[in-house]
Parts: C-alpha cells; structure tokens; sequence
C-alpha cells in the first residue's frame, strides 16, 4: 500500500484525481518555515540600499533558478511589465535573483540582476527590501518562496492556482 501526503490543497487535489481515490485520504503537510528567522529584518529603507537601489524607488522582485523555465512565467512577467504605465516603470526597479537572467530579454533600463543567492540571510534582506515578489508562475506545488517573501513582510503577486493558493491570501499577504 502506497500513502500520497500532499505539500498542498492544490497537490492534494491533483494526487486525488490522478489516483482516483478520494480526497480525505491524501493528508495534508505543508512545508513549514522557521518566523523567528524569516521576519524582516531591517526597514525598507536601509534593505533597498543594501542592494543598490533608491529607497525612494518600489522594487519589483522576481527570482527563480532559471529563466527559462516555462513553468517559473518569466515570459509572463515581461508581458506584464510592459503594460505597465512608463511612469510606474521609471519608479521602480525590476530586481531578479536566481540563475540565468538576460536583463537585456527585460528590455529595461532598471533591472538589477544578482544572481544566484547563496545565503538565507541574504535572500531575507532581500525579501525585506521588496515592495512586491510577483510569482508568474504557472505551476507551484507549495509556494515556499511566497511564504518566506511573506514571513519577511513582503506582499506577493501571483496568479490564482496550483500551490500559491494555500500561501497567499488575497488583499492581506498579496495578491492572487
């Protein structure tokens, strides 16, 4: 006998229909993290700076181990950053983390690429620098990056399904 334990309602609701057994028996067990660590650590202010950019400027962050990724949407992010209003761009910068980022794919001027984050804290700081995480993607079994942006006091923008439903709660932690 096989037990399938889900990370979320939306794994557990896949596990269900693929399997064809029923819903109750696939128990729920998220991945937890640790908020006496992944809290913000510092003010807006003083994180934005650590990263190189404006404290009066609103940072837009993206980070996923490779661009490319279908499933990650980065191709879904540079559409949505060009319908926003020019002016809305020019306040912002675009800051991005992870592996295999071509700023120039962005077509912006104000994009910061810092590649892959080695460190916890370091990826905390910058959660805590972030006006906003947006997650484009378009599969996620959990959302582990959404709680960590959210645990540090970062709203998260993303689309509403697979895994990110469970994490985000619309217009109090981000929005779906």
């Amino acid at each position: 006998k096989i037990q399938c334990i889900a990370n979320s309602k939306w794994t557990a609701n896949q596990i269900s229909k693929k399997l064809k057994i029923k819903i109750k028996d696939v128990p729920l067990l998220p991945y937890p993290i640790d908020l006496k660590f992944w809290s913000r650590n510092t003010n807006i202010a003083t994180a934005k700076n650590a990263i190189g950019v404006n404290p009066n400027k609103y940072v837009i962050m993206f980070g996923a181990p490779n661009q490319s990724e279908y499933r990650k949407g980065f191709d879904l992010l540079k559409k949505a950053l060009s319908l926003l209003p020019k002016k809305i761009i020019e306040k912002s910068s675009i800051v991005v983390f992870g592996g295999n980022f071509d700023e120039k794919s962005l077509e912006l001027k104000n994009i910061i690429n810092l590649g892959s984050i080695e460190s916890d804290n370091q990826l905390k700081s910058l959660y805590s620098a972030a006006d906003v995480v947006v997650m484009p993607s378009r599969l996620e079994t959990f959302g582990q990056v959404a709680l960590e942006a959210i645990a540090c006091g970062s709203p998260v923008a993303s689309f509403k399904s697979s895994g990110l439903i469970d994490v985000i709660s619309h217009k109090k932690t981000g929005y779906l």
